[in-house]
């Protein structure tokens, strides 16, 4: 408060002052085997607002002003959130880091026929993100090298024989 007094006269103003600080809190990072999840930010307290922008990975944010949103397409590896929180003309911000784990799909040959106890076994889209390795699911046979592309499989089993192209990362 500011107050002049002048010979017994008395003339004051005052200013208020608001401290409109606040805080985001984007939430803790994440390493997923997708290209969705979901991110939970801190809840602003209102009058505040909050939201969502993609930083790294070019995601699509579903409700930007959500604080618990869903996200989808992220890039491999690392993509990044920023969590924006407005009250006023005061903001915060935070950031989450989310790293996208996800191997490329699998990719094999369709089902055949052999007349022989030999076989081969083909991955028709070998893998840039992630290692592939086969493994019997059903029946019988030995793969001789199971992380070939082109794997030789011997002394299957009479019938079906099953077996499995998993890529990981």
């Amino acid at each position: 408060k500011r107050q002049v007094t002048r010979n017994g006269c008395t003339a004051a103003d005052t200013v208020v002052v608001t401290n409109n600080r606040i805080t985001a809190q984007a939430g803790i990072d994440q390493t997923v085997c997708y290209d969705t999840t979901s991110l939970a930010a801190g809840i602003p307290i209102a009058p505040a607002t909050g939201m969502w922008t993609s930083l790294i990975g070019g995601a699509t944010i579903h409700t930007p002003t959500a604080y618990n949103t869903h996200v989808s397409g992220m890039a491999t590896d690392l993509n990044q959130f920023i969590w924006t929180v407005t009250k006023g003309a005061c903001t915060a911000k935070d950031t989450v880091n989310v790293w996208n784990n996800a191997p490329d799909p699998a990719v094999v040959e369709n089902d055949k026929e052999v007349c022989t106890p030999e076989a081969i076994l083909v991955v028709t889209a070998p893998p840039v993100n992630g290692d592939g390795m086969w493994s019997l699911w059903n029946g019988g046979g030995n793969i001789l090298d199971p992380t070939s592309f082109n794997a030789s499989v011997e002394n299957l089993n009479p019938g079906e024989n099953t077996f499995v192209w998993t890529v990981t990362k």
